[in-house]
């Protein structure tokens, strides 16, 4: 797992406001699945676009899928220890193991797939998910069953993905490799080993560099921009030594300290709306989440105050519009649980405590979360978008073991 440990946790009183909260999400997740005559479980969604909005399956990827509510119910067995919630999870990911086990076998099968490689929606996604919920509820086969993904990322599906991102490109690939080479270091069961795939990613990123210069929407942003580009190659380069990718992030680290100004006094903040301005995906919270990842290239470095001032505003800012763990207010949350334990500041988990806090008395006003997808079209469960990261947060901020940060990819 990572090494999400910090000695502070909230205190009994609030504990137990989380621990309702979470069960209450749970709840509505059990209440909302389908259950297939071999006991799988999957659930439906509100089809796009709008008006419509016919339900349709959900698909197997961490971003929005059927991978991500099983890491939900992982995190609440390893941290309640109900054999409920590892049940759920198991029959979650039960259909996914068996095709993944059918696709191995089948050469033409395997060629003819087509998946982006990322890291959040893609086979990258399916790889940490996998990974993450086999050593949450310590069954050894399922991180297996994660390797049996690598050899589908071929040289020529590398060399394809144009997005580059953390989202469905390379850069969430690199992260998910390093998951896995995390348990299984050099350990291979076919094709090439999971930091020789990262090292393959990370060389397709620095050729297609024009991430670097990019001023598109959200190009600073963590989901499809540079700090989470960034944060992949220093990942990499911390668990490797390569000197190419410390070339990359020493020019990084060099470069005009005033396109990381708060977003507040940022020339380039217009380029962001309001409920994108302090998100994990696209806004403050998630550069935060770069600049703590390259922090570690270069201890000294100013990125550590600029990541400092970013988490203060994270916490300080007023409540955004959605909740979700995008866009939201538990992106946020979850991001300031990250930063007590790389900063070791606990007053970050404080601020963590405090912001989902207001969003659960907001919740409880109001009678629902607020998240992008209309309550019109009902609950949305999954886990970037929805209640079931939501949750995710809630058991993070109860655990007194560790629970890997997974808008970092940790």
């Amino acid at each position: 797992m990572s090494d999400e440990s910090t000695k502070d946790h909230p205190s009994a009183s609030i504990q137990i406001s989380l621990r309702r909260a979470t069960l209450d999400i749970a709840k509505v997740l059990q209440e909302n699945a389908r259950v297939t005559r071999d006991g799988s479980m999957y659930w439906c969604h509100p089809g796009q676009p709008s008006p419509s909005l016919q339900p349709v399956l959900v698909g197997p990827h961490l971003y929005a899928g059927t991978t991500g509510i099983a890491l939900f119910f992982a995190a609440m067995w390893s941290v309640y220890g109900d054999d409920g919630s590892r049940d759920i999870s198991l029959r979650t990911i039960a259909p996914l193991r068996d095709d993944i086990h059918e696709i191995s076998t089948d050469e033409d099968r395997a060629r003819r797939l087509h998946q982006p490689i990322g890291g959040l929606t893609g086979l990258g996604s399916i790889i940490y998910a996998l990974v993450r919920i086999g050593d949450l509820l310590r069954d050894a086969t399922i991180v297996d069953d994660a390797q049996l993904v690598t050899p589908l990322l071929t040289p020529d599906r590398i060399g394809a993905d144009d997005k580059l991102d953390v989202m469905v490109g390379s850069a969430g690939a690199v992260l998910a490799l390093l998951a896995l080479d995390d348990k299984r270091p050099g350990k291979i069961l076919q094709g090439e080993p999971p930091i020789e795939l990262a090292l393959r990613c990370a060389r397709h990123l620095l050729r297609n560099s024009g991430w670097m210069t990019s001023e598109s929407r959200g190009a600073e942003g963590f989901c499809h921009g540079r700090a989470g580009i960034y944060s992949a190659l220093a990942k990499l380069h911390e668990r490797t030594g390569r000197q190419e990718l410390c070339t990359v992030l020493q020019r990084y680290l060099s470069v005009d300290r005033s396109l990381w100004a708060p977003l507040d006094e940022c020339p380039r903040a217009p380029l962001l709306d309001n409920r994108s301005l302090h998100s994990w995906c696209k806004g403050g919270a998630g550069i935060a989440l770069g600049h703590m990842a390259l922090s570690k290239i270069q201890p000294d470095s100013p990125r550590i105050s600029e990541a400092t001032s970013l988490l203060e505003t994270t916490a300080a800012a007023p409540l955004s519009e959605t909740d979700d763990l995008c866009c939201g207010n538990f992106g946020r949350v979850d991001v300031l649980i990250h930063a007590a334990s790389v900063l070791q500041e606990p007053t970050y988990l404080d601020k963590a405590v405090n912001l989902a806090r207001r969003v659960l008395e907001r919740a409880q006003r109001q009678g629902r979360y607020s998240l992008i997808l209309g309550q019109q079209a009902g609950v949305d469960l999954r886990l970037f978008p929805g209640i079931a990261g939501i949750g995710y947060s809630l058991v993070r901020l109860q655990a007194s073991n560790n629970i890997p940060c997974v808008v970092g990819m940790e």
